[in-house]
């Protein structure tokens, strides 16, 4: 498999006594499952039950199912590629009662008493080895008895296997049962947590997920629900940080979140804290399976995993979060999942990007690849460099009508250290300024970062382009960047200071400033009249739309939650920038949490072009400290 990949969801299957399978599934979540008797020789064959425990009764049935959903076989004889093919199992309770009726026998008589039936059935791995007996699984075999979270743990130790190349498919079960055995000691462990064990409902149910390699799902044609992707766990009952790292920072809303069981105080309260981090746009559902299901522990996450599936298909969403845990001391883990259409978009996009190739200029070597889109085309330009034994990756964004030979300088002098890459976005104005009117400029960086061959650490963004990326970064978050130069951003921090007087000020400063930049780019042997006209040619093809794209995003600076750029940031003004002013500078920096300032003296708007030498010192300076730490 590709390790660029992500692992395919390709099967579901249920065991739930009263719900006939998963295709009635999300219905019968709108209220209060009742239980009802469960047969399993309606499903299975009656041989090798006799001497089973119900949770692996259980875990069978919701096996059989997922591998008839996945379109694969159930005879071990007929298994596909059965010597790939592993099994893990969730549950805290499994054979507990078998376990229990072992030890009192012991107790109240002798070891030589026990039933040679019961003796075998008392190992904690009784279910993932009966599910892989049964059905021909050959490869990984791991039962996960490790509390609330072991379901999403077990997906994920699923797909790890997958990945690592140790299996093609995996069959993920989690179960857990009833009987007098398991009540009891729940009973005695909620009364521990709650104080009380009044209003518990345990559930009698198993849920079982098909993993498979993208390549081996793709080959065989299977029908893909979705893809697993972060993954996170985190100590205690702290659900937000365990969901920022599974989702890599970012923090867009994700259709649905899955939470843990709220029926206990304090995972209640953890999850309504937790919602804080979409105030402004909230998941489109926010669901708790115990509601419905009631006290599922171990299977929980299993059975998150099958109904985000199901809601994401039935719902058109792209993208569901899986919580459990929080409770019981467990900790807490959170798993991303994503729609197939997410992952056909992202080979969509590798199907637009060029070959390499070489490209001379100023003396220097570059690599030029470029993202060829309906009306625009993405450009990314790679210095080489002589050594390639890189410690970090840069992006370097220009500003409106910038190009990406704007950093020239500073591409030849960075510390070699550096992986340099410089992005030409539409905003260059080798186009047309219409571009932002149906892509947002935090699109467009993304789809500019996305065409870099390899995960960016470190952003340099000059004037518009900082702007740019400080709404990217409000809209998806840090992720993996280490690091952030903004070079004469623009910023407000409050919408009292928008009227009618500051937008005029910035439309009759706008030649002026296009005049400030063409006067910097080595054109001052021109005379001031050339300049001039070439100002107001740009000027006019720049138009109206592309000056409403800069004061739309110069507006929304004040909405902007800076407090989550959590990142060392470097700010650099020009003492004499009449667009940026230094005193916005500094608001900016003051508001970002780590954040260095400097405004440089008999400076403008173009530093990196006026006081070239200046400006790489102090971003050599600020870089190296980032590599060490």
């Amino acid at each position: 498999m590709s390790k660029n990949l992500p692992v395919a969801i390709a099967g579901l299957g249920i065991e739930i006594p009263g719900i006939s399978g998963i295709n009635v599934f999300l219905d019968a979540l709108a209220s209060p499952i009742e239980p009802v008797e469960f047969v399993p020789e309606n499903k299975l064959e009656r041989k090798g039950l006799r001497y089973k425990d119900c949770a692996t009764k259980l875990a069978l049935c919701a096996a059989k199912a997922a591998l008839n959903d996945a379109g694969l076989p159930v005879l071990p004889s007929e298994q596909l590629s059965p010597h790939t093919f592993g099994v893990i199992v969730s549950s805290n309770l499994c054979n507990l009662d078998t376990v229990c009726r072992v030890v009192e026998t012991i107790r109240v008589s002798h070891v030589k008493d026990i039933s040679s039936m019961d003796l075998p059935n008392a190992s904690s791995n009784v279910v993932a080895t009966s599910i892989a007996i049964r059905f021909g699984l050959q490869a990984i075999n791991l039962m996960l008895c490790n509390g609330a979270t072991s379901g999403i743990d077990a997906l994920y130790l699923a797909a790890n296997a997958i990945r690592a190349g140790r299996a093609q498919r995996m069959l993920v079960v989690g179960v857990e049962p009833t009987n007098p055995t398991v009540a009891k000691l729940m009973g005695v462990s909620a009364s521990a947590w709650l104080g009380t064990s009044s209003g518990i409902r345990l559930g009698n149910i198993a849920g079982a997920v098909v993993l498979e390699s993208t390549d081996a799902a793709l080959e065989r044609g299977a029908s893909i629900y979705g893809y697993l992707e972060g993954y996170s766990y985190e100590l205690g009952i702290d659900i937000k940080n365990s969901i920022l790292a599974a989702v890599n920072g970012d923090l867009t809303p994700p259709d649905i979140w899955l939470t843990p069981n709220r029926f206990y105080a304090p995972t209640a309260k953890s999850v309504e804290h937790t919602l804080e981090l979409w105030q402004d746009k909230p998941p489109t559902s926010v669901l708790d399976l115990g509601v419905a299901l009631g006290e599922t522990y171990g299977a929980l996450g299993v059975l998150q995993c099958i109904t985000a599936c199901l809601w994401l298909r039935t719902h058109q969403g792209t993208k569901a979060i899986a919580t459990s845990g929080a409770s019981w001391g467990d900790g807490s883990a959170s798993l991303l999942i994503k729609a197939p259409e997410v992952i056909e978009d992202r080979t969509q996009r590798q199907n637009e990007i060029s070959d390499w190739s070489i490209l001379q200029h100023q003396g220097h070597t570059y690599s030029h690849i470029e993202r060829v889109l309906p009306k625009y085309t993405i450009h990314v330009y790679e210095l080489k460099r002589i050594s390639s034994n890189f410690k970090a990756s840069i992006a370097m964004l220009h500003g409106m009508e910038g190009k990406w030979d704007a950093w020239e300088y500073l591409f030849s002098h960075i510390d070699p250290k550096f992986q340099i890459f410089s992005l030409e976005l539409p905003w260059a104005g080798q186009q047309n300024h219409r571009w932002g009117l149906n892509t947002s400029v935090h699109e467009w960086v993304k789809l500019g970062l996305e065409t870099i061959p390899t995960d960016i650490s470190i952003i340099i963004a000059h004037s518009f382009g900082a702007n740019a990326v400080l709404e990217y970064l409000n809209t998806y978050g840090v992720g993996q960047l280490k690091a952030l130069v903004l070079i004469s951003p623009f910023y407000k921090e409050r919408y009292e200071l928008f009227n009618w007087s500051l937008m005029t000020y910035y439309v009759n400063h706008f030649q002026k400033f296009l005049e400030k930049g063409l006067e910097v780019r080595q054109t001052s042997h021109l005379s001031p009249e050339t300049i001039n006209a070439m100002s107001q040619k740009v000027r006019d093809r720049i138009g109206p739309y592309g000056w409403l794209q800069f004061f739309n995003l110069l507006s929304r600076t004040p909405h902007l939650n800076l407090h989550s750029i959590h990142i060392p940031c470097l700010v650099i003004g020009g003492e004499n920038d009449f667009c940026s002013f230094p005193a916005d500078c500094e608001a900016l920096a003051k508001s970002l949490p780590c954040a260095t300032l400097k405004i440089l003296p008999n400076c403008d708007h173009f530093s990196m072009l006026e006081q070239p030498q200046t400006v790489l010192s102090l971003i050599n300076r600020f870089l190296l400290t980032i590599l060490r730490g």
